[in-house]
């Protein structure tokens, strides 16, 4: 949802909300790995990535990163 500190999760076949992954922040950028596995999630400002693990809804230890991180 915009401007929440969360990650909303869909059901893509049937299009309905299937579960909310809180996080720290407020994100600016996603970009979900190609397994479908792992969310990587931006948060301008603080240069960080954190991985979501999508299977298990945690939030992984964060990735430091030197400037701006994008997806």
């Amino acid at each position: 949802y915009k401007d929440s500190h969360q990650v909303a999760c869909f059901k893509l076949a049937t299009k309905t909300l299937d579960h909310l992954i809180p996080l720290e922040g407020i994100p600016s950028y996603l970009s979900l790995a190609p397994s479908g596995k792992t969310l990587y999630v931006t948060y301008e400002g603080n240069n960080q990535i954190f991985t979501v693990d999508i299977a298990s809804q945690k939030v992984q230890p964060c990735i430091l990163v030197t400037d701006a991180p994008h997806a």
